[in-house]
């Protein structure tokens, strides 16, 4: 848990229960919770205990457990870049129920609530379109970006990160339903890069040749960024533990907010 003012007399309570926790920092507390307090769907209010001379107990905060997502949100499915999916059951095809030619090279698909998202690569320019899950009719697009691109999905939004790799790229953030422009800001790195963001809990992160921006989900400004080793390329990599860039021989750990 992140936070402010914490002491070594702060503990953290699991709706009213509290757990076994060590004091981190002034600005950080963690416990462990057991597969069964997890087990199930559910809205846990979570509270910071300290002693009365010291604050009490602090105002709730839900924390949500839900379903392990089916969906592809991200390269290789998730911001982790695993690969894995959690489905109850799964058996393969004997064939292909659709197929779609988009006139180019296809990138690697986001599928969302039965929603198809792709990028064809087209006389250098990338392509988007939106395909039904079940027939891959076309529901929005071609949308064009210059160069090659990137994208990742977030709460209804998709960012595409596009550009000429001679110049500054942009970063643009779309109604996933309709394919409208949100926003649209130029990336602070040197160069545009091709390699997707990653987007989770309100913040777009994207690593440009070496310098790890985050970004507000909802009008793309800038919240922090980082300077890592010049050179360092590929996509951001999160999980509930941090986020993560690597380089040739440099592996950092950030800290989603603040950016430690």
């Amino acid at each position: 848990m992140l936070g402010n003012g914490f002491t070594a007399n702060s503990a953290i309570a699991w709706n009213g229960t509290t757990l076994t926790t060590t004091h981190v920092s002034v600005t950080e507390l963690s416990a462990p919770v057991t597969a069964a307090q997890v087990a199930s769907i559910a809205s846990i209010p979570i509270t910071v205990v300290n002693p009365l001379n010291q604050g009490g107990t602090s105002l709730p905060l839900p924390l949500s457990i839900v379903s392990p997502s089916i969906d592809a949100v991200s390269f290789q499915i998730n911001n982790s870049h695993n690969g894995y999916v959690a489905f109850a059951s799964a058996s393969l095809p004997s064939a292909a129920s659709w197929s779609v030619n988009l006139g180019g090279a296809p990138s690697n698909a986001l599928i969302v609530g039965n929603r198809v998202y792709v990028f064809a690569t087209i006389s250098g320019n990338s392509q988007l379109f939106a395909l039904t899950g079940a027939t891959g009719a076309t529901l929005w697009g071609p949308i064009e970006f210059p160069g090659a691109a990137g994208f990742t999905y977030d709460a209804g939004t998709l960012f595409v990160n596009s550009g000429s790799n001679t110049a500054s790229g942009v970063l643009t953030a779309l109604d996933a339903a309709s394919g409208k422009q949100k926003w649209t800001v130029t990336l602070p790195g040197q160069f545009a890069e091709s390699w997707p963001a990653i987007a989770a809990d309100g913040v777009v992160y994207l690593l440009d040749v070496g310098l790890l921006t985050a970004f507000n989900e909802s009008d793309g400004a800038q919240l922090w960024s980082v300077q890592q080793k010049s050179g360092t390329d590929g996509s951001v990599a999160g999980t509930v533990d941090g986020i993560y860039v690597a380089a040739p021989d440099l592996t950092a750990d950030f800290r989603p907010e603040p950016e430690a």
